[in-house]
This record gives structure tokens, sequence and C-alpha cells, in this order.
């Protein structure tokens, strides 16, 4: 079940990445269009304001877009076929409170009927995470996490 669940976690997080970045295209789709049809209108500042503000929003959309571009080329390295001894990038984690996947930040994400938490190795608690194996545990915010199997 295990394997399994990892690569459905790797297909889930795939996903909401691909739809992330669809959006962005979309929008940014939509945004050059508004901006090609915009005619210059007798009202110049309104007309310059408004050019400022689509310059910012495209700017605001670029930042994002590169973004989603590294976490989807983050993920692309990941092999979900692979079963991990310890919590390393890419090891789906079964704790006592919880399912972790060290791979990219998305916080909670739901994989079919379970809750994964997916964090990256950069976050405090991929940190703790980082080098732990079954049988481990640490405390994070107060809570004791006690890691069952890793995948």
């Amino acid at each position: 079940m295990s394997a399994l669940f990892k690569k459905t976690t790797y297909q889930a997080v795939q996903a909401i990445l691909d739809d992330k970045m669809a959006e962005l295209n979309e929008t940014a789709e939509r945004l050059s269009q508004s901006k090609n049809s915009e005619s210059k209108s007798t009202a110049g500042d309104k007309h310059e304001t408004g050019r400022a503000m689509m310059h910012l929003e495209e700017e605001k959309l670029s930042r994002q877009m590169t973004e989603t571009t590294k976490l989807r080329n983050i993920l692309a390295k990941l092999d979900p076929n692979i079963k991990c001894e310890t919590a390393v990038l890419g090891a789906l984690i079964d704790t006592s409170k919880g399912w972790f996947y060290l791979s990219v930040g998305l916080g909670n994400t739901q994989v079919g009927d379970d809750s994964v938490v997916v964090i990256s190795l950069g976050s405090p608690i991929g940190h703790l995470f980082f080098g732990t194996q079954a049988g481990d545990s640490f405390t994070f915010n107060g809570n004791k996490f006690d890691i069952v199997s890793v995948y």
C-alpha cells in the first residue's frame, strides 16, 4: 500500500503544480490580451495608471511562474519508485501525527482519503525530519512526532 501511496502522493503534488502553472499561464494570456486591447484614452493619467498597474501584475505573475517552475523542477528530480530507508528528499514518512512528504513546500494536501503534509527540507520541520528513520522521534512546537515508517 505504501509504495503505491507514495506514487499517488507524488502524482497529486505534480498535478497541483501543473494546475498552478496552467492557471498562471491563463492569467498571463488574459493580461496580455487586456494590455493589447486597451486603447489610448483621452484621460492620459488614467491610462498610464492602468498600464502601470498591469506592469506590476505582470511582474508578480512572472515571480509566481518562476517559483512554480522551480518547484516543478525539484519534483521532477524525485523518483517515487525508490524506497527511502531514512527521511531524505523524496521520502514519504508515516508518523504518529500523520503523513509527511519531503519534496516541495505545499502544506496540507489531500491524497485520496488521506491528508499529507507536503514540506520542503528547508522548512523548520523538514530539518527535523531529515535523516530520521522508523523508530526515531523528535519534538516540534511541543508536539512529539514518532516515525512509524519511511518510504
